[in-house]
Order: C-alpha cells, then structure tokens, then sequence
C-alpha cells in the first residue's frame, strides 16, 4: 500500500479526518503538534476510527525557534497562540470574546528542520498549518528542509489579528506569506475565503504547490511519453 506522510501544526480534526476517509487505499502516516493536550486526546480518539491511518502526536509547538515560548491561551482554543492577541485590530472585525486573552503557559518550541533531521524525514507530502499567526516563522524555521515538502495548505490573516512580543513586530499577514513561498519555490494554486464575521472576512485558506517536484515529474511523464 502506497504512504502518504502528513505534517498536521495545530491539530486540525476535521481536515485529518476527511484526508484519511477519502484515502482509504493509501497508508497514511500523520505528524502532528499540538500544545493543546486536549486536542491531542481527542486527536488519539479519531485516529482509532481509521485503519490506514498511523499518527505520531507531538505535545509541542513548531515555530523558527529551539527555545521554551510563552502560549498564550484565550477565551476560544481555536484562537490560542503563541503571539498575543492585538485586541485594538481584533475589534476591527469581531465583537465577541474569542481572542480575549485568558492565560499563558509556557511551551517547549522546536523548528521544521529539527523536526525533518530527528525524524529522519527525507519528504513530506502534505504540510497543513492552522497556527494564529505564526504560520510564516513556521515555514521559516524549515531553512531549506521546506524544499521536501510538496504540497503546503496554510491559512492567514488580511489583518493583524496577533502581535509577536518576542521581537516587538506585529505578525505578518497573507501577502507576506505568499512572498515567501514564492522566493521558496511555491506557486499559489487556490485561495479560499474562510472566516467572515458579520459580513468582515479577516482571514483565508490556501494552497500552495512546490514548482521544482510539481514541473520534475511533469517534465519525466513527458519525456517518457
């Protein structure tokens, strides 16, 4: 049975669950980090309910550093960061609690290339990152293991909903990101509009393709045609 090897960052339950339903003929090996050790539990639940799907559960978070991080956590888990919420932009577009800051914990951090060399993982198929804003130091701290991976799904702010403490800046938004993937070899294949909030969207989806795998084995099909 042929792999397919996923990299979860932030635990995404309902994406996971409906990549191994729709997979059921490839053998699907998952990394995933989650400093949350309740989703981590819940994670281990779902993971039961599927034969092909073998999950490595990783109780801390990636970012571009090997150091201990603060994690703030707020009033919903799906909006607890590393960064702390910017509650003047939040206000911008939500009149809720979500991103009120209730706590922090601190966290041990490791970045992609100490994942990819402890691991001894050579390529990663499908890369999903659902962070809050830390996203882009993510894919910085891959250096240049991010060339393994093939296919980066990753989701992003048009506002700065976050603000990193540790270097005084605010988090970078979705141009940033793109702008680097492209530097990275990667080409934007789809852009989904994802939370809209009283008719305000404030952040999207999207996918990106590694060009040099994505255009290789386009280039060998051809040749061998």
């Amino acid at each position: 049975m042929q792999k397919i090897k996923i990299l979860d960052v932030g635990c995404d339950r309902t994406l996971i669950n409906r990549i191994a339903k729709k997979n059921k003929n490839y053998n699907i090996e998952c990394f995933m980090f989650e400093p949350d050790k309740s989703n981590i539990n819940q994670m281990k639940l779902d993971s039961e309910t599927h034969d092909n799907f073998n999950i490595n559960l990783n109780n801390y978070c990636l970012s571009k550093y090997n150091k201990i991080l603060k994690f703030y956590k707020n009033y919903s888990s799906t909006t607890s960061s590393i960064y702390k919420s910017d509650i003047n932009e939040v206000k911008l577009v939500r009149d809720d609690k979500f991103f009120d800051f209730i706590s922090f914990s601190k966290i041990k951090s490791k970045n992609l290339k100490y994942f990819f060399t402890k691991n001894k993982v050579n390529k990663i198929d499908f890369m999903s990152l659902y962070t809050q804003g830390s996203e882009l130091d993510i894919l910085k701290g891959a250096q240049n293991q991010i060339k393994n991976i093939s296919i980066i799904r990753c989701h992003a702010f048009w506002i700065h909903l976050y603000k990193n403490n540790t270097e005084k800046v605010k988090t970078p938004l979705i141009g940033d990101v793109i702008s680097y993937l492209n530097k990275c070899g990667f080409k934007l294949f789809h852009l989904n509009p994802n939370n809209t909030f009283v008719d305000k969207q404030y952040n999207s989806e999207m996918y990106f393709i590694n060009k040099r795998l994505f255009y290789f084995s386009k280039k060998n099909k051809k040749n061998k045609d």
